[in-house]
């Protein structure tokens, strides 16, 4: 058993949940979760054996963690390992009466997030959650299995197995970084990252069954893939690891991983490098391209020889490596933002007259490289300004054609959701001032969760 608390959630409450984990973690606290691995994939022995090392279960319980058969399985499996659980319930959610008797008798702290800054200070101040104070805890490789000599002649389909192959030294290492600057690939445990640097990876895929029974067929790897989980960024407070989990439906073990922690003294936000993954073997794979859908998804992609079946023989001469790279830089949140008069008049930019219907046309580009989320628009009006009812417009990337919205943009604003880098939005309105002289200020706010802008564009007025 280590010092840190493995987080068991519905992946339905996932948005409330990164949001509590991310305060945990801010605290100093060593967490595990499952950062948006699907149940029932490549992953599962990897969720299993966390949660069976773990010292704490926090239990984030609601109707969709209810009805979710996955999260009954770590339940059911904390309860039978005797874990300290700690329920936390997102809303009134209840078991089936047997099972939620034997959750109530859990003497245990049970919390319910009232507020985050609640929930955080409450929990913390619980003795066994104080213990897991710790560092990040790395996956490393695993599972534990029999390693072998190069010259061992193995009986069985296994993979990176060999302790002392003379290329790869121990191929339990199977995920190897080549540093910037560097000429080949290493088996690092760790590696510190730095801002607007690539680090590439490889991928060692070996079937170490002795090549004599591939006639037979008991050395070929079957149903065999490979999946690489990279995280979205790493912190100065948290380090993180890029993952990579192997498996075959005849291997012993089924299931192998291997991965590399990230540290950084600074935020800094992780992206695969484009067009930069390829699969290498002495068959008709070598040298084909392997996109990140396939290979950073949770069910991976099915390797081969001559074409990308899931079967791998045993032997040297069919090992198989991906290689890939990583882009770490750091966090921008800058935005373009421009406001214009949209007039009729014969009148100089910006000049318009008292009654006369001209319309806002606002323009916003996000140009950082996070996401921003909840991006709220206001307009600040000065007197004598009035808004023609039923004429706010808003197009962006979900609403390419326009959507007419409710006439709020200068009270309360709205909420245009969540924006990618790159991504953008036009508003238009139409107003009028019925009194007022000279010059004015239409003012504009962008607030989004990780900030607010404030701008104005100056108008003129005239009689």
């Amino acid at each position: 058993m280590k010092n840190y608390i493995f987080v068991s959630y519905s992946h339905r409450d996932k948005q409330l949940i990164r949001s509590l984990i991310d305060r945990l973690e801010r605290k100093g606290l060593s967490i595990w979760y499952d950062k948006d691995i699907e149940p029932g994939t490549l992953w599962d022995d990897v969720i299993k054996g966390s949660l069976k090392d773990a010292a704490v279960v926090l239990m984030f319980i609601s109707s969709s963690f209810i009805k979710s058969e996955y999260c009954r399985l770590e339940l059911r499996l904390s309860l039978e390992q005797k874990k300290h659980i700690i329920p936390v319930y997102l809303e009134n959610a209840r078991f089936e009466p047997e099972l939620q008797e034997q959750i109530d008798r859990i003497q245990q702290t049970t919390v319910s997030p009232v507020s985050e800054d609640e929930f955080v200070q409450s929990l913390i101040k619980v003795p066994v959650v104080k213990k897991c104070q710790a560092r990040y805890r790395s996956s490393g490789s695993g599972p534990d299995r029999e390693l072998f000599s190069k010259d061992a002649s193995i009986d069985h389909v296994t993979f990176n197995s060999v302790k002392d192959h003379p290329l790869y030294g121990n191929e339990k290492k199977f995920l190897r970084v080549k540093l910037p600057g560097e000429t080949e690939f290493h088996p690092y445990v760790s590696v510190k990252i730095r801002p607007g640097k690539v680090y590439e990876f490889e991928l060692l895929l070996h079937n170490n069954a002795d090549p004599s029974l591939n006639l037979k067929g008991t050395g070929l790897a079957m149903d065999t893939r490979i999946a690489v989980h990279m995280p979205d960024y790493v912190r100065p407070s948290r380090p993180d690891e890029i993952m990579a989990v192997l498996s075959s439906s005849n291997a012993a073990p089924a299931q192998i991983w291997d991965s590399v922690e990230f540290h950084s003294e600074k935020t800094l936000f992780l992206k695969y490098v484009d067009a930069s993954g390829f699969y290498h073997n002495r068959g008709k794979c070598d040298g084909q391209m392997i996109s990140s859908l396939y290979l950073l998804s949770d069910h991976g992609f099915y390797i081969g020889v001559n074409k990308f079946n899931g079967y791998l023989p045993g032997g040297d001469d069919y090992i198989s490596r991906i290689t890939f790279k990583m882009l770490a830089f750091e966090e921008s949140s800058e935005i373009g933002y421009s406001k214009e008069i949209v007039k009729e008049n014969d009148l100089p930019a910006d000049h318009v007259r008292i009654g006369e219907v001209f319309t806002v046309r606002t323009e916003f580009h996000h140009l950082g490289t996070i996401d921003f989320r909840n991006v709220c628009f206001r307009e600040t009006f000065p007197d004598g300004l009035e808004l023609i009812p039923g004429t706010t417009v808003l197009r962006n990337n979900a609403n390419p054609d326009g959507v007419l919205m409710k006439d709020l943009i200068h009270k309360n604003g709205f909420n245009t959701g969540t924006y990618l880098p790159h991504s953008n939005a036009v508003i238009t309105y139409q107003a009028k001032f019925t009194s007022g002289s000279g010059k004015m200020k239409i003012g504009g706010q962008v607030a989004h969760d990780s900030g607010q802008y404030n701008y104005y564009k100056p108008v003129i007025v005239e009689t």
